[in-house]
């Protein structure tokens, strides 16, 4: 699991996020979208990210499996994995 912020996002407010909830997964700030682009930053734009949150699944192929509303995800995450997560 990867946390994405929208371009611009505050690193000390992330941090103190990351803390608060002992969070410990990696996070990363995108980068704005290239002009044009219909979103927050470029990732958000190449995953076609439209809502936050979002998630994403990524296979062990690198194939995305599942993306939309992160209740939505996980429930076809956690069918796909024949397990609760």
């Amino acid at each position: 699991m990867i946390g994405v912020h929208a371009p611009g996002s505050d690193p000390a407010a992330i941090r103190k996020v990351l803390k608060e909830f002992e969070l410990e997964y990696p996070i990363c700030i995108d980068v704005p979208a290239p002009e044009g682009g219909m979103t927050w930053g470029a990732l958000y734009d190449a995953y076609g990210v439209n809502r936050i949150p979002h998630a994403v699944v990524i296979d062990g192929q690198g194939k995305i499996t599942a993306a939309g509303a992160l209740g939505d995800v996980m429930t076809k995450a956690t069918a796909l994995a024949g397990r609760p997560l």
